[in-house]
């Protein structure tokens, strides 16, 4: 299977003529109309692919109950994504091939129908693992960098794909609670003294995750996996008489969320109701900063 969901001609370098006004001899005002590319072109690009492989089987035991299980191996490979360009060039970046993400895989699905008297009932339950991967990202750094200003105004980049990562991974700092005192920061020790030396009782603590007494950018590392390792889900039927009556629900597990306890959208760019459990005072809480 494959995927070509960018926009159309990427194999091209088009050819723009806006705001193409260039000054030509010694007398101000007269512009001539140039051209100039818009985007750099990739003669070489092509689909997106996905390949995947299924070994399973469909039972039935003992009449009543049917057990379907399935394993799979899926790979999209060739990533359409935009590759990362200096503004010197001149143009907006072109599209490339590049990287790869694979899912390893058990589905397990389990039936049971019977009747009793004039009801009959089917009760379902399934469940699925899923492990998911990220490779060959051809940038140099090995990331496809996700982008800014989402959470809330001038917010940072949270998201991101690296090789041997989950895709979409939460990037950010680790953090081990709320300072409540000043003696806290105070004995929070780095390199020189005070860890977190501007921080006051109310602020958020970071931790030093590479043990270099300090705290910067390069303590930055995954702290949630967005992808449900696993889903699940649970289905009953029932028939009487002509009378049908049927319920289900189903769930994920083993992923994280992302909280933004402010919305930067709108003019109003209100705060979510759980701020109202932020720290005001030493021990009043220990997860939402002031």
């Amino acid at each position: 299977m494959g995927n070509q969901s960018v926009s159309p001609y990427q194999f091209l370098a088009p050819i723009s003529f806006f705001n193409a006004r260039y000054n030509f001899g010694n007398v101000e005002g007269q512009n001539a109309t140039g051209a100039y590319p818009s985007r750099l072109g990739n003669p070489a690009i092509k689909w997106e692919t996905s390949e995947q492989s299924n070994i399973g089987f469909d039972a039935v035991l003992f009449r009543n109950l049917n057990v379907t299980f399935d394993y799979y191996v899926k790979k999209t490979k060739d990533w359409l994504i935009t590759a990362p360009v200096l503004a010197t060039a001149g143009a907006d970046a072109p599209t490339i091939n590049g990287g790869e993400v694979s899912n390893k895989g058990v589905e397990l699905l389990l039936s049971y129908h019977n009747s009793i008297g004039n009801l009959s009932y089917t009760v379902s339950a399934n469940g699925a693992y899923n492990k998911n991967k990220v490779g060959n990202i051809p940038t140099t750094d090995q990331i496809i960098h996700g982008p800014t200003n989402v959470l809330f105004n001038n917010g940072p980049e949270f998201y991101r794909a690296q090789n041997t990562f989950p895709i979409g991974y939460f990037w950010g700092y680790k953090t081990d609670g709320i300072f409540q005192t000043a003696d806290e920061v105070t004995a929070y020790k780095g390199k020189d003294g005070a860890l977190q030396p501007s921080a006051k009782p109310g602020d958020v603590k970071y931790v030093d995750v590479n043990g270099d007494g300090v705290i910067d950018a390069n303590d930055k590392t995954m702290i949630g996996d967005p992808n449900p390792r696993f889903t699940y889900g649970f289905s009953i039927a029932l028939e009487y008489k002509g009378i049908d009556f049927a319920a289900q629900a189903n769930g994920v597990a083993g992923n994280s969320l992302v909280q933004s306890w402010h919305d930067p959208a709108g003019p109003f760019g209100n705060w979510s109701e759980e701020i109202l459990g932020r720290w005001h005072g030493e021990g009043t809480s220990n997860r939402i900063p002031v």
